[in-house]
């Protein structure tokens, strides 16, 4: 008997062993690390240029989080394994813009490491940092109202005074008067 049939039991409650069927064949989605790529020769030209190998999954050029820039680096997933061997041998130390491109092919078992998001890629227009700063600009900007200002003046004063105490505990003497403070709380300093 095969071993990697299920188990099944039976109405007698006999444990018989029953072959599955595959429903499709799994295909094997090949992966190609291309270095030293020069500067615009991003997704979209990748995708293009190499679309004459075979079908092409996925496209990443690694990006810096902070500018939104190109590493240098990238992958891209092809349909078939035997497509992205014959690409990599190919494109391997080709000469693309004054740029030697270093082509290799990684298996799949290499590539998990490797995350491969299947979301919107990132550009020097679009990247994770440029959302986060726009929003901390925009709150930092913001118009605040009187009752809002008030609030956080407490808040520093309350944090002044807890320093103070902590220096004098110390042994430090140490006096500042802050500057800017509303008159209504001039008198909690």
């Amino acid at each position: 008997m095969v071993e990697s049939m299920p188990l099944v039991k039976t109405s007698n409650m006999k444990t018989v062993k029953k072959p599955f069927k595959k429903k499709f064949s799994q295909v094997k989605h090949g992966w190609v690390y291309i270095g030293h790529i020069p500067h615009g020769f991003y997704e979209e030209e990748m995708t293009a240029y190499f679309e004459q190998f075979g079908k092409i999954i996925n496209v990443r050029v690694c990006r810096s989080r902070k500018t939104g820039k190109s590493k240098g680096y990238g992958f891209i997933e092809f349909a078939d394994e035997g497509v992205a061997k014959i690409a990599a041998t190919t494109m391997h130390n080709y000469l693309m813009f004054k740029k030697r491109l270093d082509a290799k092919f990684i298996p799949a078992e290499k590539m998990r490491k490797y995350k491969m998001s299947k979301g919107t890629p990132w550009s020097e227009q679009n990247y994770p940092l440029k959302q986060i700063r726009k929003d901390a600009n925009a709150f930092k900007n913001a118009h605040r109202d009187d009752a809002t200002y008030l609030k956080k003046c407490r808040h520093y004063i309350a944090h002044y005074k807890k320093s103070i105490e902590k220096l004098q505990t110390l042994g430090i003497d140490y006096t500042f008067t802050p500057v800017d403070v509303p008159p209504e709380l001039a008198d909690k300093i």
